[in-house]
């Protein structure tokens, strides 16, 4: 008999990346012999992936949906009932999506779904996966963690519920070596490594006819400036960073074109490129509106420089020469881990094959 699989992820959000993990992950366990099924992580309430709108201009970077809501309602007390109402609708919600099929198993990942806010905030990812592990638990339904990224450091409060939820899990695997060190660090728990759920890909490698063209991805100014400490920089600074890059690419007479993978880089570029016309350089913006157009505009580019992991993975898959923009660890692992080591795209997809086949045909069928 096939068994159904749970796949958990961000996979409805606005994020590219995030939907790509989706399809991955779904692509993946179909290609083991599941039947699969999908919930979102933090949202399970929304039943289809949303219309997003990334091509629209806009004035000023949008904003996160939670940050907005603390900024509205700043005391601790306002926020405590809303971590409050979170948790107890987020229940509710998990218990009508685990009630509505019979599930052999549950796996949540991938993405950096171990994160924090960095804040004295508690992360929302620390709420969801608390809230999932504790009612599958109570469900009796095995239960995974795969193909996730850790922070190094968390808040007290997200500290606790990560490691009630991680101690539930049957088998946790992570993407890259410095998220199996912060796991066995701050919960001391070991988990396995295995590639970045992104690189499945089932169909074979393509021969892409490469034009001369540069991608270049800028990463949200306001996010930049919040989760990586440079309140130092200002926007117009952090523009003539990026412009150096730009400079670099077309010194190489490449053309190059603006893309986005998330709204509120989206938002950026548009500003990005109001500040190059200024600079009387006059570069364009990809009109980017699903994960098909990023694949598609990927299909042709020679080059892509970014600085989210997902929109670097997808490049890499169709045999673009990537580069990141190393503002985090992820990336500075994702470098060292995958582009440094020149293992080709299609080596990791077999082996993030292999190593799930190999497990969870033993375990579950």
């Amino acid at each position: 008999m096939t068994k159904n699989v749970l796949i958990v992820n961000e996979g409805y959000s606005s994020n590219l990346g995030d939907q790509a993990i989706k399809q991955s992950m779904e692509a993946l366990f179909t290609a083991m012999g599941f039947n699969t099924y999908f919930s979102y992580f933090t949202n399970p309430a929304i039943k289809q992936l949303p219309a997003y709108d990334y091509s629209k201009i806009q004035t000023t970077p949008v904003k996160n949906r939670f940050t907005a809501i603390f900024k509205n309602k700043a005391t601790h007390l306002l926020s405590f009932f809303i971590y409050c109402r979170y948790y107890f609708n987020l229940s509710k919600q998990v218990k009508q999506c685990l009630a509505l099929q019979q599930y052999h198993m549950v796996v949540i990942g991938g993405g950096q779904l171990i994160n924090s806010s960095k804040s004295n905030r508690v992360s929302f990812f620390a709420i969801a996966l608390h809230v999932w592990a504790k009612v599958i638990k109570k469900m009796n339904i095995p239960f995974y963690i795969a193909g996730v990224g850790a922070a190094g450091e968390f808040h007290t409060i997200e500290k606790i519920l990560y490691n009630r939820a991680l101690q539930y899990a049957s088998n946790i695997w992570v993407r890259d070596n410095f998220s199996g060190q912060s796991i066995l660090k701050n919960f001391k728990l070991q988990a396995n490594l295995a590639p970045d759920m992104a690189f499945f890909n089932q169909n074979p490698l393509a021969n892409y006819q490469k034009d001369n063209t540069a991608l270049i991805g800028i990463y949200g100014y306001d996010e930049y400036k919040k989760v990586f400490g440079m309140a130092g920089k200002s926007r117009d600074m952090y523009f003539a960073q990026w412009k150096k890059i730009i400079d670099r690419y077309t010194n190489m007479r490449l053309k190059v074109i603006l893309f986005y993978t998330t709204e509120t880089d989206a938002a950026e570029a548009y500003l990005f490129q109001q500040y190059l016309q200024t600079q009387n350089v006059q570069i364009p913006v990809a009109a980017i509106t699903s994960l098909k157009d990023l694949n598609s505009i990927f299909e042709k580019a020679a080059y892509v420089y970014a600085a989210r992991m997902h929109a670097l993975i997808l490049a890499y898959k169709k045999n673009c020469r990537v580069e990141a923009f190393e503002i985090s660890q992820k990336l500075i692992s994702f470098t060292e881990e995958y582009i440094a080591s020149g293992r080709q795209p299609e080596i990791i997809s077999r082996q993030l094959y292999d190593t799930f086949a190999a497990y969870f045909k033993k375990e579950c069928i």
